[in-house]
């Protein structure tokens, strides 16, 4: 088969489109012939060697954990949050996979699998929301803190969108109950004493939001870092890192193809494009982008 291989840490060159070996799958596993793979920020930090402490890579890699596509042999379209996704072939546990809702694309179905997933679970595992309390989301447009802000609503809480002053008009469509500007400091410093952040940004932000939340209230955060200053302001960091979940993966895709939840695609690239579609990811603010053999 053909895939994205990279054999050292380093930038978009490393990586290779290539010829590898078809996956074998092991117990519990399939093997799902890949229509369509999301890109996602946690392949170019693997890439990078950002996550070599944590998690080390084997040489040669095929990146990807966005798949969609049907199980071989067989008509059966599904989606899923898995591994090694940046080929024509993968196996992956068949626990790991739901059906693609009826009517879905499957560049749709690729975009959306991790970052629902994480998104759903910096509310459910970081935040634990109850009705009734205040969550600002920050990186409110992205695929992740879109799914936040649907979680968040869903379980009955007050929510805050934080985007940037551009994206303001964006993010009024989500269906928060506010949105604030995060490179506006005027319109940040309104914004006090809230019980929970769900950070998907990050960085300086992080240092921005902490302020923001009310002592011994909750910093839930997807980025693997507390932010400096959460002793401080007496604030409970709680690390999210996405576990695979097919009942609540299953759940949201059906909001997304109810139109309650909008993830939208924004690029589609050949696999062989790989270096051209991780350049422009990488730069940002560009939206959620599929690869497709």
């Amino acid at each position: 088969m053909k895939a994205i291989r990279f054999h050292a840490y380093g930038g978009p060159a490393v990586y290779a489109y290539e010829d590898a070996d078809d996956p074998k799958p092991g117990s519990g596993e399939v093997l799902v012939e890949v229509h369509a793979a999301g890109l996602n920020p946690i392949d170019w930090k693997i890439r990078n060697g950002d996550m070599k402490g944590h998690t080390p890579t084997v040489f040669p890699a095929i990146p990807g954990c966005d798949v969609a596509g049907v199980i071989s042999g067989t008509k059966e379209r599904v989606m899923g949050y898995a591994g090694q996704t940046f080929a024509e072939k993968v196996a992956v546990p068949r626990s790991s996979l739901v059906a693609i809702p009826e009517g879905m694309s499957d560049e749709q179905a690729a975009a959306i699998s991790l970052v629902m997933i994480t998104g759903a679970q910096l509310i459910e595992l970081g935040v634990k929301p109850t009705k009734g309390m205040t969550v600002l989301v920050s990186g409110a447009v992205g695929g992740v803190g879109r799914t936040a802000v649907h979680v968040a609503k869903q379980h009955g809480a007050r929510v805050i969108a934080a985007v940037r002053k551009s994206q303001k008009a964006e993010a009024a469509t989500l269906g928060a109950d506010q949105v604030v500007a995060l490179d506006d400091a005027d319109d940040l410093a309104g914004v006090r004493n809230v019980d929970a952040v769900a950070d998907a940004v990050g960085g300086k932000v992080a240092e921005l939001l902490v302020a923001c939340v009310r002592r011994g209230g909750t910093y839930a955060t997807v980025l693997g870092a507390p932010p400096p200053g959460a002793d401080d302001h007496d604030v409970h960091v709680q690390l999210v890192f996405a576990k695979p979940d097919g009942k609540r993966l299953e759940e949201l895709a059906r909001d997304v193809q109810s139109g309650a939840l909008v993830i939208p695609v924004a690029r589609v690239f050949r696999l062989s494009e790989i270096k051209e579609a991780t350049e422009m990811a990488e730069k940002g603010g560009v939206g959620r982008i599929v690869l497709k053999p």
